[in-house]
């Protein structure tokens, strides 16, 4: 009976192989995340993937007048894949909302090693991660877009 933390065939792993699969859950960790733990802190330097197993983070962004929360990341999903790619500082504040989080984190430097050990796995992993930040770009840029045309009719419809 193998006792191993799996990766589940979801999100971003969901079409790598079995194989693949325990190879990234060996380089990384499995991990409870408590109530209120932020994961990642906007301006802060973060350099690991969190890939959410079970429960939700909340993400938000702020500036000196507002916060705003712009996304839910639930089972499946992933928060800090840009990070292993161009590390940079967090884009945004990333809090377990209620209650604990099942989460699998891996660091980009153990991903570095990942990819310098086997360059077919780590390409494989670096195309689901690219199509992940594609489909998040093509969502924002349609939530922009319905956004523009709100304003857009708002402004319109005002009588000045």
């Amino acid at each position: 009976m193998n006792d191993e933390p799996e990766l589940p065939p979801l999100g971003i792993f969901a079409e790598l192989s079995p194989e693949l699969r325990a190879r990234l859950a060996a380089a990384g960790r499995f991990e409870v995340i408590a109530s209120g733990h932020y994961v990642a802190v906007q301006g802060e330097a973060h350099h690991q993937l969190t890939f959410v197993l079970s429960g939700h983070l909340d993400v938000y962004v702020r500036n000196q007048a507002d916060t705003i929360k712009v996304a839910s990341v639930g089972p499946g999903e992933t928060v800090g894949e840009m990070n292993l790619i161009d590390p940079q500082k967090a884009s945004a504040d990333v809090v377990v909302g209620h209650g604990p989080v099942r989460a699998f984190s891996i660091t980009a430097d153990d991903f570095a090693g990942l990819v310098r050990e086997d360059s077919v796995a780590g390409y494989r992993v670096l195309m689901a991660l690219s199509r992940e930040l594609c489909r998040r770009l093509r969502s924002n840029s349609q939530t922009l877009l319905r956004q523009a045309d709100r304003a857009r009719t708002y402004f319109r419809d005002e009588d000045y």
